[in-house]
């Protein structure tokens, strides 16, 4: 399912658009793939990822 990040931010009040941050090895197109099943969260042996908007 795919989530459209501009009208998030447009029915949240939020005009200003600020940058995806995507995890460091994923490509251009991770929000377009990730299924939000939170595996990769839960593997991150640093613990710096967590769940966002969208």
């Amino acid at each position: 399912m795919s989530v459209s990040l501009s009208r998030r931010r447009l029915l949240r009040g939020q005009l200003q658009s600020r940058p995806q941050l995507n995890p460091p090895w994923s490509g251009d197109d991770f929000s377009d793939i990730c299924s939000r099943c939170d595996a990769c969260i839960q593997t991150c042996p640093e613990q710096v990822l967590r769940r966002g908007d969208g």
